[in-house]
């Protein structure tokens, strides 16, 4: 690219970033005008609202002050009726309390006779099934006995039989040591058969023993259930006439908390004030930044020059005579003839830009090699 096309470049990008700069202020000095006149509006409405929301007010004070003694007055005569009404309700409850204690104690009483009546019912029961079980054992063993005779007897008559057919010896023996035989083990069936019955009736016995045991036990906590159930419906009468009493004292005091307090006219608000405006200042008019210098053969220029802000040089910018950072990017500029070296010649500047400013850089740096080669 050559410098002249360089040249008129920059010359381009500065006129647009001037005219931006220059549409940029005159769009915001409208944005500004708009708001001004939006917020007049807003302001307005405002005011006029709070007017007829004050004057709204002082028609309803001298209205709500009328109807407020209006209330009062009919609370004072509802708080006597409802004085009334509690002193009636606390009455009928005592009644009411009174009769359910009564009912209970009477309860309680029929309760108390058929739990006596029941005991005894049932200590005759298993009284009466203790002399059975004696009874009947008492017969088992005479049963017992009396086989126990007939068995001897039969034994008796039997050894006689032997002894009277006259057979001696051997034969005679056998003979008699089997009907002993017989009658030990007969003996020993009946003494086993004793032993289980006796079991039986110890085994019953107990039972009995046991199920009277209880019923005297059950009896005595029944006696005392029965002493802690009067005590309680007398605890439970007191209990419920103080409820009784507490309630009323209750509907008293929210009888007497409903009165209304005497109404007072409450003295007026001031008018109300204008809402005040907002200031919005408009900014300062864009000032022209200076003509990009033009550039030459031998010496390259980096410049990104503009008017994008007020009298800003943007990123990438160039500066005579000195160096500057901005933006992250490296502007070194030398002042005059400096650093002589490898090309022989002095640089009047080397840039180091953004993605613009490199691009310029460069093409100065190189179209100023190419002219000293």
């Amino acid at each position: 690219m050559s410098h002249g096309k360089t040249n008129r470049y920059y010359e381009d990008l500065w006129e647009l970033d001037n005219t931006n700069a220059q549409r940029q202020w005159e769009h915001q000095v409208e944005v500004n005008n708009e708001k001004r006149n939006y917020d007049e509006r807003v302001a307005n409405y405002h005011d006029l609202n709070n007017q007829n929301k004050w004057n709204h007010e002082y028609q309803m004070r001298a209205f709500n002050y009328g109807t407020q003694m209006d209330a009062y007055i009919r609370s004072l005569d509802l708080a006597d009726k409802g004085f009334d009404l509690n002193r009636r309700h606390a009455e009928l409850s005592l009644e009411a309390q009174a009769r359910v204690s009564f009912e209970r104690k009477q309860k309680l009483e029929f309760e108390m006779q058929a739990s006596l009546i029941k005991y005894r019912t049932n200590h005759y029961k298993t009284a009466q099934t203790k002399g059975l079980l004696q009874q009947k054992q008492n017969a088992e063993h005479a049963k017992h006995m009396m086989s126990s005779i007939e068995a001897v007897s039969k034994l008796v008559q039997k050894t006689g039989k032997v002894l009277g057919r006259g057979q001696a010896g051997r034969s005679a023996t056998k003979l008699v040591g089997a009907i002993e035989a017989e009658y030990g083990r007969m003996e020993s069936a009946k003494s086993h058969l004793i032993l289980m019955s006796d079991h039986e009736y110890q085994t019953k016995m107990h039972g009995q023993n046991f199920a009277m045991a209880a019923l005297g036990m059950g009896r005595k906590y029944q006696m005392k259930a029965e002493a802690a159930t009067y005590d309680s419906i007398l605890d439970a009468h007191e209990k419920s006439v103080a409820e009784i009493l507490l309630k009323k004292e209750s509907a008293d005091l929210q009888t007497e908390s409903r009165k209304m307090l005497q109404p007072k006219l409450h003295p007026m608000t001031p008018g109300p004030q204008s809402v005040p405006r907002t200031s919005i200042f408009d900014p300062p008019p864009p000032i022209q930044t200076p003509k990009p210098p033009e550039g030459d053969k031998e010496h390259g220029f980096a410049y990104r020059g503009g008017g994008g802000g007020v009298g800003a040089v943007q990123q990438g910018g160039f500066n005579v005579g000195g160096a500057m950072m901005q933006g992250g990017s490296l502007l070194a500029a030398a002042g005059g003839a400096a650093a002589a070296g490898t090309f022989g010649a002095g640089m009047a500047g080397l840039s180091v830009l953004g993605p613009i400013g490199i691009g310029i850089a460069v093409v100065g740096f190189l179209g100023s090699v190419f002219d000293l080669w």
